[in-house]
């Protein structure tokens, strides 16, 4: 989908541009700029995902975490 839409932008974009009367060498200045811009990363997303740890807490820090919300909502249910 994304690289559809890319599709339909870069063609907006040329039809924009023959209309303003850019020439041809413009263009694919213009259009080799845009590609190295893009960069669309291929596979599927659980395969980028690969290699990175996923952050984990503490049993502590999630006690200490749910303490502190607990204190601010019991705040702000005594102050309105």
């Amino acid at each position: 989908m994304l690289e559809a839409l890319h599709l339909v932008r870069a063609k907006a974009t040329d039809l924009i541009d023959e209309l303003s009367g850019e020439n041809r060498r413009q263009l694919k200045r213009r259009a080799k700029v845009q590609a190295q811009r893009v960069q669309v990363p291929t596979g599927h997303p659980s395969e980028m995902t690969m290699g990175r740890k996923k952050r984990r807490m503490s049993a502590a820090t999630r006690a200490k975490m749910r303490a502190a919300a607990k204190k601010r909502w019991a705040a702000k249910k005594r102050s309105g």
